[in-house]
């Protein structure tokens, strides 16, 4: 092989030259892949938690536009119900009153009622967008819930449910669980979850 370059003359050029040019073009390969490609590298290191967290923001914000838009779009059906029902949507400070109705009504019926709880809805308050225009519209009305311990026959709560439901504030019942009496078998314990909607 030896004696075969030796003979060999490409172009005029003898083997110390082709082992330079081949030395050289090692040296350049080389000097790219250790700083072109090491720079390359460590760009895309510095680039790829930019745009992990880039992608993280952007859907963010979409769940956050989406979650807005569903609030808004539950605000809207939620005031149309009321409207074509002639319901009124309550103020905070009417709560108290709205209880004192579904405790009459729980009388009338002849439920006794064990307790009564009221309590604001964790989601009636959305976290808002940096803009606030769309939250603002969304976050204004929110939803509060009562939850009731009754003991009566079904018959009586059927009534009382109807009346809630004939209430001129909006009531809706959420859950509704029902047990025997221990003591009277004609009567049941009831929990209900009640919700009405409250304007801010």
């Amino acid at each position: 092989m030896a004696d075969l370059l030796s003979k060999l003359k490409l172009g005029g050029l003898d083997k110390k030259k082709i082992l330079m040019i081949a030395a050289i073009g090692v040296a350049i390969l080389y000097l790219d892949f250790a700083v072109v490609l090491k720079l390359q590298l460590k760009w895309i290191k510095n680039t790829s938690p930019k745009i992990v967290k880039l992608s993280k923001d952007i859907a963010d914000l979409n769940k956050e536009l989406a979650n807005t838009r569903n609030l808004q779009d539950k605000e809207a059906k939620i005031r149309q119900k009321a409207a074509s029902k002639g319901k009124k949507i309550i103020s905070a400070e009417e709560i108290p009153l709205l209880l004192q109705h579904i405790s009459d009504i729980a009388n009338k019926n002849n439920a006794n009622m064990a307790k009564m709880t009221p309590a604001k809805d964790k989601e009636s308050k959305p976290k808002a967008p940096k803009n606030g225009s769309a939250a603002a519209a969304a976050a204004s009305f929110g939803q509060a819930t009562i939850t009731l311990d009754l003991s009566c026959s079904y018959h009586n709560l059927g009534k009382f449910i109807n009346d809630l439901e004939n209430l001129q504030e909006f009531v809706a019942v959420e859950e509704m669980k029902i047990t025997h009496g221990a003591d009277d078998y004609v009567r049941q314990n009831v929990s209900l979850t009640l919700k009405t909607n409250v304007r801010k």
